[in-house]
């Protein structure tokens, strides 16, 4: 295997990460919704805001390493 197809393949194993962690900030919204306890809503949506944040500095990191900044 040669660099390039293993930087591809870490490039795409990035992508896919970023992408799990938008799902599970999305999933985590849904949940907030469908709570009734404000207390819990605020830690679920907390916690997507977390989700959101690691997808977003992965997808930053790519974007840097790929020279598309």
């Amino acid at each position: 295997m040669n660099s390039g197809s293993n930087l591809s393949n870490a490039h795409m194993d990035a992508m896919s990460r970023a992408a799990a962690f938008r799902i599970e900030a999305d999933m985590l919204r849904a949940r907030a919704r469908a709570t009734g306890e404000a207390v819990i809503r605020e830690q679920y949506l907390a916690l997507a805001d977390r989700w959101a944040m690691f997808a977003a500095n992965l997808e930053a990191e790519l974007m840097h390493a790929s020279g598309m900044h």
